[in-house]
């Protein structure tokens, strides 16, 4: 028989006497309160990059304390005899005889660990001045944090800056020079890259462990939306960068087939959990729509957001980050959404959310005035775009801003249509709204002045050449109006008088 005794003896009493929300934080700072960080090391072989990683560690964490959890993932090398050779006061070793996957490993890595923080650092991640120190300075300037990670190489998810550099050595260079503290550059996501993530214990030991559902794929996916769900926020730290030192390859037909089985079995059990896509329903950022932002040089300190039809609300958490880059921290979310599926994940961001159409359910006039309204849907998805565009501009506030795609009606797939090559009508528009007619209805409306973009549609290389020899039999060469048949969607930043 194992007695397991628990010394609670020296915890302040008084300080956990609270219910909710307080008493659980004081709970966390009182029995966390001797370890602040600690750093979980997880590798499996590749013992070279272990060490190199090990190597960073030591010298750019140094004004920290941290426990140093060394996580030994069913390695076949050298790996366990290297970690119990290395000298580190607070140190412990866990060693898995076979690789489980990586939710294996983090949950692991939670049970194991006693900071009131931890970091997963993989062995193929180079850590950089200051990365710690900034990562913590985040993590704890707003209590409902749950993780945060910094800028990282070999990343997807718009986490990776994109830093040209020909050696490890210009690579930390630039990391010193880069990781400055600055708020302006941290931002709010819905979903992130858990490259050299640092966690709230408090908001792990909520949530709870990782999913043995997901092998490899989709993990993350996963314990963003839970941790999202139960109110935390993800942040990535644009203002600290760190290189993730390995570029994945895929050299023959059965790995990128062993990859592509991985991710869509990771995506397929997202989706019986949730009913969710974890790539279409829950990443929506509108990076194109979003940006023209930037054309205004001028906002108000506080704002009044709303986005309607945005799927998950990605797209509102760009728009607060690209205010966030211009000192603009104070922004109040208000959300309508048609579909019902995505009441969680707006509410994840807003406790403003109305379930229903802007058409029949919800009275657009009704809300008070805003100064940024974004519409996820384009325009001429709507019965009557017109009437929703003058509703959206009536309660936008002097200046305020609209934000509007608008599908292309005068496609290739209308001309392939008119000459009778096969039905290529959008079947999501319901209304064909030229870019000319929706300008032109802008002129009669109280607006101070508009900026537009355009993206193309997927399908240029494929379509291309069909369009020339079209042209070429119906005797037109004009390029421009070529151009115009690849446009996919226009997006219009609109500002009222």
């Amino acid at each position: 028989m194992e007695i397991i005794e628990l010394n609670a003896t020296e915890i302040n009493k008084l300080s956990l006497e609270l219910n909710g929300i307080e008493g659980r934080r004081n709970f966390y700072n009182e029995f966390h309160k001797d370890c602040l960080v600690s750093i979980i090391v997880m590798a499996s072989n590749r013992l070279e990059k272990t060490k190199e990683c090990l190597e960073a560690l030591f010298k750019y964490t140094k004004d920290i304390p941290f426990e140093l959890v060394l996580f030994d993932n069913g390695s076949t090398d050298d790996t366990l005899a290297y970690f119990e050779s290395i000298k580190y006061e607070d140190k412990k070793i866990i060693h898995s005889t076979k690789n489980l996957g990586v939710a294996y490993a983090y949950n692991m890595g939670i049970k194991h660990s006693k900071g009131k923080y931890f970091v997963y650092l993989a062995n193929d991640i180079l850590v950089t001045k200051d990365w710690l120190k900034n990562l913590l300075i985040c993590i704890t300037s707003d209590s409902n944090i749950g993780v945060a990670v910094p800028y990282t190489s070999n990343t997807s998810n718009l986490q990776d800056p994109g830093f040209k550099y020909d050696s490890i050595n210009e690579m930390f260079e630039i990391a010193e020079n880069y990781n400055k503290s600055n708020p302006t550059l941290w931002e709010e996501r819905m979903r992130i890259t858990t490259s050299l993530p640092i966690f709230s214990r408090e908001a792990v030991e909520q949530v709870g462990l990782f999913d043995m559902g997901f092998y490899h794929d989709f993990t993350e996916d996963d314990y963003c939306l839970r941790l999202r769900r139960a109110g935390w926020k993800l942040m990535v730290c644009g203002d600290t960068y760190a290189c993730h030192n390995h570029v994945r390859l895929f050299n023959t037909k059965e790995e990128v087939e062993e990859v592509q089985s991985s991710m869509k079995m990771g995506r397929d059990y997202y989706f019986q959990k949730y009913g969710l896509d974890a790539w279409s329903d829950i990443m929506s950022p509108e990076l194109q729509l979003v940006d023209l932002l930037n054309k205004i040089t001028e906002y108000p300190k506080n704002n009044k957001i709303l986005g309607i039809d945005i799927h998950s609300g990605d797209c509102l958490l760009n728009v607060k980050n690209t205010l966030r880059k211009k000192g603009i921290f104070n922004n109040e979310l208000s959300i309508v959404n048609s579909e019902i599926k995505y009441y969680l994940e707006n509410c994840s961001i807003s406790s403003d959310v109305k379930i229903g159409s802007i058409e029949k359910d919800v009275n657009i006039a009704s809300y008070s005035k805003k100064n940024i309204v974004v519409l996820g849907k384009c325009l001429n998805e709507y019965a009557e775009p017109i009437k929703v565009l003058s509703n959206l501009i009536s309660i936008l506030d002097s200046k305020g801003i609209l934000l509007i795609k608008l599908k292309n009606s005068n496609t290739y797939e209308t001309l392939f249509s008119g000459l009778g090559y096969a039905n290529f009508r959008n079947q999501d528009m319901n209304v064909n709204l030229a870019f000319e007619d929706l300008v032109n209805c802008l002129n009669y409306m109280p607006i101070e002045k508009f900026e537009f973009s355009y993206s193309f549609g997927s399908k240029i290389n494929e379509i291309l050449p069909t369009i020339h020899e079209i042209f070429s039999k119906i005797g037109i060469d004009n390029e421009e109006a070529k151009a115009k048949l690849l446009i996919n969607e226009y997006y219009f930043l609109i500002q009222k008088k």
